[in-house]
């Protein structure tokens, strides 16, 4: 390629980026006639049940890279062997918490249940369900309501009338030794007075700390990330010490509405518009190199950290589509959910909104 040519490409490529991140400031699914996507996940099926797990989640990732990636209950060609309740996530999960990738394997069973099929099969969802309250026991108990432990140090401290018991315990006689002296022994039975039993009342969290937490838990989302998880270690590296140390000690009122109302401001104007920008670059230069498996776990991504963009679904229509012309216009479920996603996008921006120069006339002619 010559040096012109590759300016030009990176003119074309960086006008795209721009278009994408500035002109709104405010996953891809799978072809169920793919036998090769059938193939792979059948043979990573039977690898993993016998204990192959790297060779079985090597062969699932495989297939999901071919565009495969939404779970169905057949996968592959009318005219060769199907494959049954197709869900490459689940049995990549079960892969990767026998490799003892924990945190992997949770993201995985979260993809499966959020397309919802597995909850129709009976021994899939049954061990997901397992697996998943597995992982979850291992991690970290979380921080302790202050609250609630000062309203238990206050009642254990509350002084409770008591009477004193003596009793007369006899020594086991030792022999060679002298008679010993007989024992005398206080045992101090806590009694109350008459009445019903008082227990500490509940104590509820303020709100404000409640919804830190949930943000704090939003942010611990997105640092996980296969994709994005990266970009958002650095945009919030600065926020979660000062969170935690936050949450784990009682607060005024005053200073957690403070804290929520800097908090919520610094989520809405700096990391979400970051973040966003960051997965929408990483899903173009993925549609750049037509890794449309990438394109889809950065649209994934993005619609995790701001729900409401509209560029996830233009871009995961201009991937779509492509893919389509990329392999021989064999594949009209492509086409179908490229208009899927291109009427999502005219949903948020209007329908009278024009198409953005991601999508090229040969695209434009094959959503018409």
């Amino acid at each position: 390629m010559t040096g012109a040519a590759l300016f030009r490409l990176r003119k074309v490529a960086c006008a795209l980026s721009l278009w994408l991140v500035l002109l709104f400031p405010g996953l891809s699914k799978a072809d169920s006639r793919d036998q090769k996507a059938a193939d792979l996940y059948e043979e990573a099926r039977d690898l993993i049940r016998k204990g192959n797990h790297k060779k079985g989640a090597q062969l699932l990732k495989q297939a999901i890279d071919r565009g495969a990636t939404e779970p169905v209950e057949r996968q592959g060609s009318e005219t060769r062997y199907l494959a049954e309740r197709y869900d490459p996530y689940y049995w990549l999960g079960r892969a990767q918490m026998e490799l003892g990738l924990d945190d992997q394997a949770l993201l995985s069973f979260e993809k499966s249940e959020s397309f919802g099929v597995i909850k129709g099969w009976q021994e899939e969802w049954t061990d997901l369900s397992r697996r998943r309250a597995q992982l979850l026991a291992k991690r970290p108990p979380p921080t302790p309501t202050p609250g609630l432990a000062i309203v238990a140090a206050v009642a254990s401290a509350t002084p409770v009338p008591t009477a004193h018991v003596a009793v007369v315990v006899p020594p086991t006689p030792v022999p060679a030794l002298p008679t010993p002296t007989p024992v005398v022994v206080a045992l101090v039975v806590p009694t109350r007075a008459a009445g019903a039993a008082v227990s500490p009342a509940p104590v509820s969290e303020p709100p404000e700390k409640t919804a830190l937490r949930t943000i704090r838990e939003e942010y611990a989302k997105w640092m996980t990330d296969p994709v994005g998880g990266g970009s958002a270690r650095e945009v919030l590296a600065s926020r979660t010490g000062p969170l935690d140390a936050l949450l784990s000690r009682p607060a005024s009122p005053a200073a957690l509405a403070a804290a929520l109302a800097k908090e919520t401001a610094f989520r809405t104007k700096e990391a979400l518009p970051a973040l966003r920008r960051d997965g929408l670059l990483a899903g173009l230069g993925a549609l750049q190199k037509h890794d449309f498996a990438a394109v889809a776990l950065a649209v994934g991504f993005v619609r995790v950290v701001d729900p409401a963009a509209p560029q996830p679904a233009i871009l995961e229509c201009a991937a779509l589509g492509t893919q389509y012309l990329v392999e021989g216009r064999r594949s009209a479920a492509l086409v179908d959910r490229a208009r899927r996603s291109l009427a999502a996008w005219r949903l948020k921006v209007g329908k009278d909104a024009l198409l953005p120069p991601l999508l090229s006339p040969a695209l434009r002619d094959v959503l018409k």
